[in-house]
């Protein structure tokens, strides 16, 4: 009995932090191409105070991102190296290996 507690609490977490997940990143896209939109409408003469100001709004919404997991970025790049035949291979830390 108590594991298909746990089991199925599990689950409901697991399901609503997907869900948090999606709608952060519908957040986040959605902040990102408003920013587009203004470096569109600014395209004929980007000024130093609008290219200023994009890149201060795209800072703080960079700022609102999950945290990236530069471990699984570096073993994802190498695995695409090594599946390309490429070099340029990034030193992995010894605990993401193990």
């Amino acid at each position: 009995m108590p594991a298909a507690l746990i089991t199925v609490l599990s689950g409901a977490t697991l399901v609503v932090g997907t869900v948090r997940k999606a709608q952060l990143h519908a957040d986040l896209m959605r902040q990102f191409v408003e920013l587009e939109r203004q470096l569109e409408i600014g395209r004929s003469t980007p000024s130093k105070a609008l290219i200023t100001q994009i890149t201060d709004e795209r800072l703080a919404i960079e700022a609102t991102e999950p945290q990236v997991l530069k471990v699984l970025d570096t073993l994802c790049h190498n695995k695409l190296l090594r599946a390309t035949d490429s070099s340029g291979f990034l030193a992995t830390p010894v605990c993401a290996v193990l």
